[in-house]
């Protein structure tokens, strides 16, 4: 299931090759025909011209090369490489930038001591062309900036739905750190496919849950008290969020409405189990107020109503086993 995105960059990385093709055999064709009856100002300043882009291109090429030490900066939880090898395949890794970037440089000195002025500079503006890809691909990442990471996230789920690849760990791990520092509502409207896309939506739903209840259970092994108290509260917030109807999943689970029910049990149980007792009997109580809120509503919420109640009923029912 790709995204439209995503089906459209094989097309937009051969168009990108074929205008530069044209582009060089263009500079050739003008060196061989117009460069003589040129006037010799206009070879000299195309020269000059290529010099100071050679120097850009170097540039470039260095900033590239300065960020392999940052590869290990995280951002949700997960360092920059990772999201590096989450993008499509038709992206270009660094090594490949790196060689693309000297052998254009090499390129045009060539050109320009073999005094092939109009082919240096043809050869200049794609690497201009280059060096303006690479700028706008890989400084955003490089700056950690969220909506980047978001999307390089949804383009990844989109094109993975099943979720079976191996680098499904790291994408769990971003997803789990949102759940906790975003919450769970934010998450699924950054990364959801639009109302068209019911059935991944779904999909994605199930699978930020699971995220939810195993980080719940990872708090059980959490040494630092403060750690506990701290990640528990804004876990117990994504929950009121579900129970509250804040964030709506009766509708998104659709016929998975009953394993979302166990779920969601799961995570309250789970807050118990690491002491939670406050956090749960507020989670109780915004969704008895829901329940007694929609009860008397004039259009029919029985969904929303059998959701809330085999919630209270599980989370009672484990009190009541559990003392």
């Amino acid at each position: 299931m790709k995204s439209k995105r995503q089906t459209n960059r094989p097309k937009s990385v051969g168009l990108s090759i074929v205008i530069g093709a044209i582009i060089l055999l263009a500079s050739i064709a003008c060196q061989i025909f117009i460069a003589r009856i040129l006037p010799s100002d206009i070879i000299n300043s195309a020269g000059i011209a290529c010099q100071v882009i050679t120097a850009l291109v170097c540039c470039v090429a260095s900033i590239i090369g300065i960020s392999f030490t940052v590869q290990d900066t995280t951002l949700f939880g997960i360092t920059i490489k990772d999201f590096r090898a989450l993008r499509d395949k038709n992206s270009i890794s660094i090594h490949a930038i790196l060689i693309i970037s000297i052998s254009l440089i090499a390129i045009n000195l060539a050109m320009f001591l073999l005094n092939l002025l109009l082919v240096s500079f043809g050869v200049s503006i794609i690497a201009i062309a280059f060096c303006l890809y690479t700028i706008c691909k890989e400084v955003p990442l490089l700056e950690k900036r969220e909506k980047t990471g978001l999307s390089i996230l949804k383009c990844w789920i989109a094109s993975n739905p099943d979720m079976s690849t191996i680098q499904v760990s790291q994408v769990d791990e971003a997803l789990a750190y949102l759940i906790v520092n975003k919450n769970l509502k934010t998450t699924y409207d950054k990364l959801n496919y639009g109302e068209n896309k019911g059935a991944a939506n779904k999909q994605l739903v199930c699978k930020l849950l699971d995220l939810l209840v195993h980080r719940i259970n990872l708090l059980q092994y959490e040494e630092k008290p403060l750690n506990i108290v701290k990640e528990m509260k804004l876990l117990r917030d994504n929950l009121v969020d579900i129970v509250s109807l804040s964030f709506d999943v009766t509708d998104l689970l659709g016929e998975n409405l009953k394993n979302g029910v166990i779920q969601i049990s799961q995570a309250i149980i789970g807050l118990s189990r690491c002491g939670g007792i406050d956090e749960i009997s507020i989670i109780i109580r915004k969704a008895l107020a829901t329940l007694d809120y929609h009860r008397w509503e004039k259009y029919d919420n029985s969904r929303k109503q059998d959701f809330l109640v085999s919630i209270l009923v599980s989370t009672f029912s484990y009190a009541a086993t559990n003392n």
